[in-house]
């Protein structure tokens, strides 16, 4: 590992400036993109189809040019200089191995195009495998590798390199779901072991909490939000990122008061003191995570409890690692997850429904 061992003082900060790219017509791919990636951490773009995540990763890498706007890789204006001249490197979702070429001659092939010489060459291969677990593997082909294993070896051909930023591009997306799993942790330990800058492509929310120091969600060639993973899930700014990531129970409510940055909100007969996030008083939509909403069994008789809706489970859903349940009170239907297993309840049970201190907010008007 040592001739990587200082790979992260190549490592440089990126920033978009204002940066829009129009393919034809007037729409917009990206627009007006604004944002920095700081040296040494890992940000995911995350988003549907046809947001602009992938153009905006296209142009880091030079791959594509700005309409408008500027380019920074650190101090440094890239916005004109084309892909030979950026010192960057992209895993590819198709790993994009030469089949001709045993494993340790595509991690060495960049160096030995820049010049580097066989036997130099050679070591920084091995020293590459030996990152990513497959110094073995070496005099092998690509072929004779597993789908996690060759994306193994384009991770360390595109180290080899020693990058500035290192992008990934949907990465993970032809592996199965425990392989996925496995090489998120693995591409996530190196980033940090190797204090690399990233910038990272999925449409997957889980792979993107999992291994984001931050997310750039972007909607229709636009960021929606950005955020580290724990503020994007647990406050989304928008109904959008509020139900593109992980599940939302949204409800209409009606702040009553604003003091300083709390506001008084009525959902229902409940109501929370939550920050307000420059909406005013009126209606709003509340966000209320599946984790965040509490079942306790009650009993249909008797005083309801304060500070509660009263509800009950019309369908019950065991999922594994947790159960999942909808809930149907006056009011509207919850969905809910919880981890308890061990007396779960049943179908037509009465139950009563409380919040949680996290995973409440109002969204942004």
């Amino acid at each position: 590992m040592s001739l990587f061992k200082n790979i992260s003082n190549q490592g440089a900060s990126v920033t978009f400036d204002e940066v829009t790219k129009v393919y034809s017509g007037s729409v917009p791919a990206v627009n007006k993109l604004s944002f920095t990636i700081k040296q040494g951490t890992l940000v995911t773009l995350l988003g549907p189809s046809g947001c602009g995540k992938t153009t905006t990763l296209r142009l880091i890498a030079g791959l594509e040019m700005p309409s408008h706007g500027r380019i920074f890789l650190g101090p440094e204006d890239i916005t004109k200089s084309p892909a030979s001249a950026r010192d960057i490197s992209m895993v590819f979702q198709s790993y994009a191995l030469f089949p001709h070429m045993r494993v340790w001659e595509n991690v060495a092939y960049g160096p030995r195009v820049k010049g580097m010489a066989k036997a130099p060459a050679y070591d920084l291969a091995l020293d590459g495998l030996d990152l990513v677990g497959l110094k073995t593997f070496a005099q092998r082909f690509p072929n004779e590798l597993s789908g996690g294993q060759q994306q193994r070896v384009a991770v360390a051909r595109s180290l080899a390199l020693k990058p500035q930023v290192l992008l990934f591009d949907e990465p993970l997306s032809n592996l199965d779901t425990k392989l996925r799993r496995r090489m998120r942790e693995d591409i996530r330990d190196i980033q940090r072991n190797l204090g690399l800058t990233a910038v990272y492509v999925t449409h997957d929310q889980e792979e993107a909490l999992a291994v984001s120091d931050n997310i750039i969600v972007m909607d229709n060639a636009r960021i929606a939000q950005m955020g580290s993973p724990k503020d994007i899930y647990e406050t989304p700014a928008t109904l959008f990122v509020a139900d593109f990531i992980g599940d939302a129970n949204v409800l209409d409510a009606e702040i009553l008061s604003i003091r300083h940055s709390i506001a008084s909100v009525a959902i229902d007969v409940l109501i929370l003191d939550l920050p307000h996030r420059n909406n005013k008083l009126g209606k709003v939509q509340v966000a209320i995570r599946p984790e965040s909403i509490l079942l306790q069994p009650r009993k249909t008789k008797g005083p309801k409890p304060k500070k509660s809706w009263l509800g009950k489970i019309s369908k019950a859903t065991y999922v594994g690692s947790s159960m999942e349940y909808a809930v149907q009170t006056k009011f509207a239907q919850f969905f809910v997850v919880t981890p308890s297993l061990a007396k779960p309840f049943a179908e037509g049970q009465a139950v009563s429904i409380t919040l949680a201190t996290h995973g409440v907010t109002l969204l942004g008007s």
